[in-house]
């Protein structure tokens, strides 16, 4: 493809290269028209002063001279005459060569025409054929035996829903006679197509579809009913190729929309207009023409026009697509077309024959009139080569000054003659271009039909493409289903293998304790041995029934069960050992635990408690006992350790200030050791000194204002004569009053 576009812009740039030689020989012939007029008006100049020299010598040579010149004319006359048949030949010549160019042209016309005519008949026939096999057969458009085809998918047994297809029975065009043409070309391949929903299906149906010699594009897709309403162009105005066609499927519609976007894809009479239409979208759009353009709008801004790929092919399937008539009234139609079109055959062969015999016969003139030419031609140069000779004798006997004038002449009418010669060759090569114009003109519109060509092969190889990647899933599927069945029987084959070697033990375990009974016996005994042998063993074991009161059956069933129940209590045992011992390891686990908590709590309690009574200057522990549940509080206040030393200070020996305020840290230790979020102490300084409340209700202040997320609630009947910070809130209940029935509360 890309040889073919070098070869065609070598061409064009070799035709932009003649139209530039073509435009140089204008300019040239110009310039040389130019200066013809100017050396034919020298010599008329200089004819004009000979004219007047000659008159003015009155010599008696006079008789000689006007001999001279006598001959001097004649061969002038015969230059002109020579010259003007020439220059009748080369008109004449210049006027057949144009008839038979035109004739050539009007032959190519008619050889066109008539080629034309005849491919038109031959489709016409073609059409005609296939429209009387439609009549039979309406599956004839979608390959051959097709109605063999799906009477056989009705017959067979499909892993998922039996196949659906050929699309085109389900898909109308709404106006043929405006959009058949463009949508036969664009989706008309998928007409043929069928669809699957379980890829074991595609080679039994790739299978059938070959035998009856077709290569039908396979679709394998699930059932899914999805909304599409959300692609599709809100105006109802704008045309689409889902709106202009009448699908009446709903899995082969869907299947549509995935594969060619139908239900945004705008149609349009001209590119202009769809151009037009897709501005009105913002995230841009594609867009079908009437008139074979595909337009594509992108969303950054850009725009994209391409050229359709039209049906070229007149024996293509496809034609019968789309046409919105039955095949009777195709089939009168197409006959119709042929009555009319038949006729004109023979008169454009006619027409051919006419033309090339008048073309033969202008091209034998132009040949003659050419060879007439060349003789002319020879006639002119021996002419005025005579003239040169007389002219030069004429010369010896004129005066220096007219013989000047006469050599000034002679060198302007061969100047004039090189210039008509330079004339006669540039238009030669002129024509030379012109004509090696057309050779290259019909090299591009070669190397045009074979890209379109070479087009046409690359989107049938793209189809074989999308086949052999369906084939190629399908194929990979398969791989994956029966690797997974392999995988499946392999396993079964070693289960089987391992019951069959506990099979052959068992086997060979029941022979070896047979063999403790009794020696196997190589030949059988006879048969009335062994039946007695038999009723013995029968009358023994029924006599050990009636004794026992059960069969050996029964008591084998009795056995079993006991035995079954043994095993179950003794596995429900083992289970419960492992639960009690496990149980107790986490008793004594969690017991740790607990009495490692109790530790660190009690540490921080006696750490709380030893801190707040340093406010005070006092000094105690607290002794938890955990066993016998007891809490036993110790004090040193000051002046006992001035008298006592280091003795301890039973509480109950203490002052009531100091009892109260003891209590107060041991209530605060306490707190800090639970997570209780409210905190209430009610009339905690009635006893106390007002050293001891100061303190005390600073101490808890301090202690309420350090605790996060957790509320002090304080009643005390005394008045508050302390600072208090933004973060305490006092209430204060108002005094009692003689006959109040309720509290009134600030």
């Amino acid at each position: 493809m890309e040889d073919l576009e070098r070869q065609r812009q070598g061409l064009k740039a070799e035709m932009t290269e003649n139209r530039t030689k073509i435009s140089e020989y204008k300019q040239t012939i110009t310039e040389m028209n130019n200066s013809l007029r100017v050396i034919n008006e020298s010599i008329q100049g200089f004819e004009t002063k000979i004219a007047d020299e000659t008159l003015r010598l009155e010599v008696n040579t006079q008789a000689k001279r006007e001999e001279t010149q006598r001959k001097l004319q004649d061969a002038t006359n015969k230059v002109d005459q020579a010259t003007a048949h020439l220059k009748a030949l080369e008109v004449e010549t210049a006027a057949t060569e144009g008839q038979l160019n035109a004739v050539l042209a009007d032959g190519r016309t008619a050889e066109e025409d008539f080629n034309k005519i005849k491919s038109e008949i031959q489709h016409h026939e073609l059409m005609i054929k296939q429209c009387r096999q439609q009549e039979h057969n309406v599956y004839q458009p979608y390959g051959t035996n097709m109605q063999g085809v799906v009477d056989s998918i009705g017959k067979m047994q499909w892993h998922g829903t039996p196949p659906v297809g050929p699309f085109g029975l389900y898909v109308k065009v709404r106006d043929p006679e405006r959009w058949a043409k463009l949508i036969r070309a664009q989706i008309g391949s998928a007409m043929s197509s069928f669809a699957i929903t379980d890829s074991r299906d595609h080679a039994q149906l790739k299978r059938l579809l070959q035998n009856s010699g077709n290569k039908n594009q396979i679709i394998i897709a699930e059932r899914d009913e999805f909304d599409y309403s959300s692609g599709e162009p809100s105006d109802p105005n704008i045309l689409t190729v889902l709106r202009a066609l009448d699908i009446s499927h709903a899995y082969v519609l869907r299947l549509l929309i995935n594969q060619f976007q139908i239900e945004r894809t705008i149609l349009a009479a001209t590119r202009g207009d769809a151009d037009h239409l897709l501005q009105g979208f913002s995230s841009g759009g594609v867009a079908w023409s009437a008139d074979g353009m595909r337009v594509q709008r992108f969303p950054e801004g850009g725009l994209s026009s391409t050229k359709l790929t039209p049906i070229n092919n007149s024996s293509d399937p496809r034609n019968l697509l789309f046409t919105g008539k039955d095949a009777a009234g195709q089939l009168r139609e197409w006959k119709d077309a042929l009555g009319r079109v038949t006729p004109t055959l023979q008169d454009a062969k006619n027409k051919c024959q006419r033309v090339k015999q008048e073309a033969s016969r202008l091209g034998n003139v132009a040949n003659s009139l050419k060879n007439q030419s060349k003789i002319a031609f020879r006639e002119v140069n021996m002419a005025e080569q005579a003239k040169t000779t007389l002219q030069g004798e004429a010369n010896k006997e004129l005066p220096v000054s007219l013989s000047a004038l006469e050599d000034a002449k002679a060198e302007m009418v061969v100047d004039k003659d090189f210039l008509k010669q330079q004339f006669t060759d540039v238009s030669i090569k002129k024509g030379e271009v012109d004509e090696t114009q057309k050779p290259l003109q019909e090299q591009i519109n070669e190397i045009k039909k074979q890209m379109d060509e070479f087009k046409q092969r690359a989107d049938d190889a793209q189809a074989k493409v999308t086949t052999a990647v369906v084939a190629r899933k399908k194929a990979q599927s398969d791989i994956k289903y029966y690797t997974d069945k392999l995988g499946q029987e392999q396993a079964v084959h070693v289960d089987l293998e391992t019951k069959c070697a506990t099979v052959t033990a068992e086997f060979e375990d029941w022979t070896a304790k047979a063999l403790q009974f009794c020696p196997e016996i190589p030949n059988p005994r006879k048969s009335d041995v062994l039946q007695r042998d038999l009723n013995a063993t029968k009358n023994a074991l029924k006599e050990r029934e009636r004794r026992h009161g059960a069969s050996v059956e029964e008591m084998t069933v009795e056995v079993n069960k006991a035995k079954a129940n043994l095993d179950s209590a003794e596995k429900e045992l083992k289970n419960m050992w492992s639960l009690n011992k496990a149980l107790g390891s986490s008793l004594s686990l969690r017991r740790a635990r607990w009495q490692e908590f109790c530790r660190h709590i009690s540490l921080r309690c006696k750490l709380v408690f030893q801190c707040h009574l340093s406010n005070r200057g006092y000094y105690g522990k607290v002794l938890f006992n955990h066993e016998a549940g007891t809490l036993q509080l110790k004090v040193q206040t000051d002046e006992q350790a001035q008298t006592q030393g280091a003795r301890d200070k039973d509480p109950r020996s203490l002052s009531g200030g100091e009892k109260s305020f003891s209590t107060i840290c041991l209530l605060l230790s306490l707190w800090e050791s639970i997570g209780c979020p409210l905190r209430c102490l009610d009339e905690f300084d009635v006893f106390m000194d007002a050293v001891n409340r100061r303190i005390s209700m600073k101490m808890m202040i301090d202690t309420a204002n350090a605790s996060d997320k957790k509320q002090y609630i304080l009643i005390t009947p005394l008045a508050v004569n302390m600072e208090i910070g933004p973060s305490v809130r006092v209430h204060r209940m108002s005094d009692p009053e003689r006959g109040q029935a309720t509290l009134a509360f600030n």
